[in-house]
């Protein structure tokens, strides 16, 4: 096993057994050994939505051990990646990402109108000012250029982090006692931002964008509780995750 191989184990072995306490950790662990191969698959509907990668300048926020930023690599040679986390920095050298550091999506250490695409993926949810986040993802964005947000909605019936059933909005001090039953760590929900697409969208109206929300098919299940969920969603038009294209005008 190469150096790489054995500190990628060692990151999510410690996100998924040791805080999040999953069941089939370790098969988890094993599909983050080749997380690229699962990138390169995102990033042909990614460019439907942001325009071809090749001759863009392209930021990700929250890029954990890289493996966006090496598939984006293939289609364009200048991308560029910042996390919190000291050991996923490590990792996206040892895969050869020079444009990496440490930092916090509430200041991003770039000039203005720099990027080309701003790519944030299951991160805003974590970084301790979510809406300061936003702006200076605005901020560091050229005009006409694209800021890609994933994350979960919490008015959702799912918690894709512990991958569990979940209340919308769950009060947090009811869901301790929840995952403490469901045998899963309480320490990592301390890092969880209850999101909403009316909480986002609320929060950059001072700037002149324009976002769109894509929307997601929802199969109708079979279960009793899954129909009542089916059509929770349906009636309030809900969409258990956040995906959304903001375009700077």
């Amino acid at each position: 096993m190469t150096i790489l191989q054995e500190k990628i184990l060692s990151y999510y072995r410690n996100y998924y057994q040791i805080q999040l306490n999953l069941p089939n950790w370790e098969e988890l662990v094993r599909s983050r050994m080749k997380e690229e191969k699962f990138e390169e698959k995102k990033i042909d509907r990614l460019e439907r939505f942001l325009g071809k990668f090749s001759g863009k300048r392209i930021l990700d926020v929250g890029c954990g051990t890289g493996g966006f930023l090496a598939a984006a690599r293939e289609k364009s040679t200048s991308v560029f990646g910042l996390d919190p986390d000291k050991e996923a920095i490590e990792i996206c050298k040892l895969k050869g990402l020079k444009n990496v550091r440490v930092g916090r999506g509430e200041n991003l250490d770039y000039k203005d109108n720099f990027f080309d695409i701003v790519y944030c993926y299951t991160v805003l949810e974590h970084v301790k000012d979510p809406m300061q986040t936003l702006k200076e993802m605005v901020r560091v964005v050229k005009k006409n250029g694209k800021i890609y947000i994933h994350t979960p909605n919490y008015l959702s019936f799912y918690e894709g982090h512990y991958k569990i059933f979940w209340l919308p909005k769950f009060p947090k001090f009811l869901a301790r006692i929840y995952l403490k039953l469901r045998g899963r760590s309480t320490k990592f929900l301390n890092t969880i931002n209850y999101l909403t697409p009316p909480k986002i969208i609320d929060s950059l109206k001072k700037f002149p964008l324009e976002i769109k929300l894509i929307k997601h098919p929802i199969s109708k299940p079979q279960s009793l509780l899954g129909l009542c969920i089916y059509f929770y969603y349906k009636i309030f038009k809900i969409d258990p995750q956040i995906e959304m294209v903001i375009k700077k005008i």
